[in-house]
């Protein structure tokens, strides 16, 4: 029976190729030593989608080549079966888009849609990948899309159903949109202040009110930024 391999296990076999250890992954991914071992050995322990997005960074490649790795076993890889499968696992390359024999230019990179985010009251955030849009940013391991729900950042140009590019950091500059995450798993987009003891998460839309949230809350991890936005997208 052909082996099929985790996303746990295919992140473990990258490692081996390149010779990366936990304590160097910790180090370039940010992602804590504990947690790549949990998602590692656990073989099917869930990996949030930021933090996948910054192990792939990590393990130079993007994230979606690691989730293809993991769909397919031992025996689609040496076939015929699946040329897709050979292909990313000989060169950690994406899918050339079949509509196309050749690329006359570079192709941009596609970065994950993750599930929708509230710019209203706060929704609880969804870690799976919905899909991938494409970006033009050379670090694109550093960004992902996020789709709103709601109209309180309506007046920023932000709608409900639009796609937000976020950059992955955890600090922000007063009057930047910030997409956080708050109470551990609930997630908002407003524009970020900080005043005093506390961080004001600033709606765009008068009908309703600045969230305020003490800044010690930040520092002691009940809530964080995950990015900021760079971007606004929306299909007509």
């Amino acid at each position: 029976m052909a082996e099929k391999y985790t996303l746990g296990d295919v992140i473990r076999k990258e490692m081996d190729k390149k010779n990366i250890s936990y304590a160097r992954l910790e180090e370039l991914s940010g992602v804590p030593k504990s947690a790549l071992q949990r998602y590692v050995s656990g073989g099917t322990a869930k990996i949030p989608s930021d933090r996948l997005i910054k192990i792939a960074g990590a393990l130079s490649m993007p994230a979606e080549v690691l989730l293809y790795k993991s769909m397919f076993d031992e025996q689609q890889r040496g076939s015929e079966f699946s040329g897709l499968a050979h292909k990313l696992w000989d060169d950690n390359n994406l899918p050339a888009d079949p509509s196309r024999d050749i690329y006359p230019f570079e192709p941009v990179a596609r970065v994950p849609v993750l599930g929708e985010i509230a710019a209203g009251a706060p929704l609880l955030a969804q870690e799976h990948i919905l899909g991938y849009e494409a970006v033009e940013m050379g670090d694109f391991q550093n960004y992902f899309y996020l789709r709103v729900r709601g109209d309180s950042m309506i007046n920023a140009g932000i709608n409900d159903g639009d796609m937000v590019l976020i950059r992955i950091q955890d600090t922000a500059e007063n009057g930047q949109i910030v997409a956080c995450r708050l109470n551990g798993d609930e997630a908002t987009l407003k524009r970020f202040r900080r005043q005093g003891s506390s961080v004001m998460l600033i709606p765009e839309n008068p009908d309703y009110d600045p969230r305020i949230v003490p800044s010690a809350d930040f520092e002691q991890g009940q809530a964080s930024i995950i990015g900021v936005a760079v971007e606004v997208k929306r299909r007509l």
